[in-house]
């Protein structure tokens, strides 16, 4: 009898479409997001210490880690990586409580596009702490322009949030 993780490894296959893949990546996360908490206190807790918020990108690798080894094996291209580039993502919320949407692309293995996963990023600006379990949204689009319309229509505090890139020049700016 196959374990839980592996039935759901069984699930997406070369030909899945975006939406089958999203509900893969969130049944992964749904298992395995807070195991990944409990199973790496210190590792995560040391890197926000040396590295403040980026202590995320370190936990959200080594929850995806069996995520990326399978599309990689069924030879599905992601541009970037999973959960994706930090510099065009958007970031909103209370201190305690902050929501970063971040994305990736996909390719099918015969190079046609097949959509964006957008992670749903929840996260504390005062302390490493994940209040809730990650979301997944799945794109049909995989331009930069329509994704970014895409996510802006479903949510307004999207749609006002600056990326990452653009605020961090603004807050440099500040400073002088």
């Amino acid at each position: 009898m196959l374990s839980d993780k592996l039935k759901i490894m069984k699930t997406i296959h070369a030909k899945s479409s975006v939406n089958a893949i999203a509900i893969f990546i969130q049944e992964h996360m749904a298992q395995n997001w807070e195991l990944t908490l409990k199973n790496h206190p210190l590792k995560l807790l040391k890197a926000y210490e040396e590295m403040s918020e980026a202590a995320y990108g370190v936990y959200f690798q080594l929850l995806l880690e069996p995520v990326i080894l399978e599309l990689r094996k069924l030879g599905f291209r992601m541009r970037p990586k999973l959960p994706g580039d930090l510099n065009i993502s958007r970031e909103w919320g209370e201190e305690q409580h902050r929501e970063r949407w971040i994305w990736t692309t996909l390719k099918y293995p015969n190079g046609t596009d097949c959509g964006t996963i957008v992670i749903k990023i929840f996260h504390d600006h005062t302390r490493f702490r994940i209040p809730e379990m990650p979301l997944v949204i799945a794109l049909k689009v995989t331009s930069k322009q329509e994704i970014i319309a895409g996510l802006s229509a479903i949510s307004p505090d999207f749609a006002q949030a600056k990326d990452t890139k653009t605020e961090y020049a603004g807050y440099l700016e500040s400073l002088k």
